[in-house]
């Protein structure tokens, strides 16, 4: 069942793998001509019932503080959902590789051989990480002595993502200096990521392999 909202972008869930469930949903989709259609599931064998049928989406009289430009607020919703897919794609990634550093250190305790160039490479790696880390997600340290620290960018735009579910109204300032800060900030961490898998990462299992480590 559609609910006339647009898909969501964000990390999929077992939840949905039902085949009665359409996935998560976002915000409202713009006023217009869409076309619906009828289907079934039995045993995972879907069939259509019907052919597609057209109808005009309309908003409700009843929102408060709508937005003056619809399509300048999807058109705002869209590019959030999108850059809120890649950062919560980084992070995932982020966590993966925080969790090999810690197979390596582990790795290191089954060899008799000096590992001490290996150790570096790995302590170089954490470091790498932990400071992405930081900028993804915030200084956790500095939280738990309750310091005040900056949001990480993965805190940033998903409460835009949440702010603006169902939002009607026009992005508020702070919801545009928000989204600009991830955007701006974001490239960079992406390459920094991006040489950690393919170069720093490739060269910590190489030495690894050759020492005989598990």
């Amino acid at each position: 069942v559609w609910d006339l909202m647009y898909p969501a972008l964000a990390p999929t869930s077992l939840q949905d793998t039902s085949p009665t469930s359409s996935g998560r949903s976002s915000t409202p989709v713009l006023p217009g001509e869409y076309k619906v259609f009828l289907s079934k599931n039995v045993n995972g064998e879907v069939t259509k019932l019907t052919d597609p049928l057209e109808f005009r989406a309309v908003v409700l009289g009843n929102t408060s503080l709508p937005a003056e430009d619809r399509a300048e607020l999807a058109a705002f919703q869209k590019k959030v959902r999108e850059l809120s897919r890649a950062v919560n794609a980084a992070s995932s990634v982020m966590r993966e590789l925080a969790d090999k550093a810690r197979h390596y250190r582990v790795a290191l305790k089954s060899v008799t051989v000096d590992d001490s160039q290996i150790y570096a490479q790995i302590k170089a790696l954490e470091a790498e990480v932990s400071e992405i880390q930081i900028q993804l997600f915030g200084d956790r340290t500095l939280r738990r002595i309750d310091k005040d620290a900056e949001p990480g960018l993965s805190s940033r735009i998903n409460s835009i993502i949440y702010e603006q579910r169902r939002s009607t109204s026009a992005p508020t300032q702070s919801q545009r200096d928000a989204y600009k800060i991830v955007a701006d900030d974001f490239g960079p961490i992406l390459q920094k990521l991006k040489k950690l898998v393919e170069e720093d990462v490739k060269e910590v299992e190489k030495m690894l392999d050759e020492i005989g480590a598990p």
